[in-house]
């Protein structure tokens, strides 16, 4: 079994840091609609990435469930 891979730049943690900033952006209140849709947009694509993320982890716990 290999060691695992160190955590990327592009970790769930810094997709959660990125969330985060493009969230209080939004608040701020001060952009046009389309840039808070355009925020809203990349927001929800990390979300996903995220998920996909965590749903990979969770499939791999469970095979190694069932081994």
């Amino acid at each position: 079994m290999s060691a695992p891979t160190p955590a990327s730049p592009s970790s769930i943690e810094a997709k959660m840091n990125q969330i985060r900033a493009l969230l209080a952006r939004m608040q701020q209140d001060e952009g046009s609609l389309d840039e808070s849709l355009a925020l809203y947009e990349e927001a929800t694509r990390l979300i996903a990435a995220c998920q996909s993320m965590l749903d990979s982890a969770a499939d791999r716990i469970n095979n190694q469930a069932d081994v």
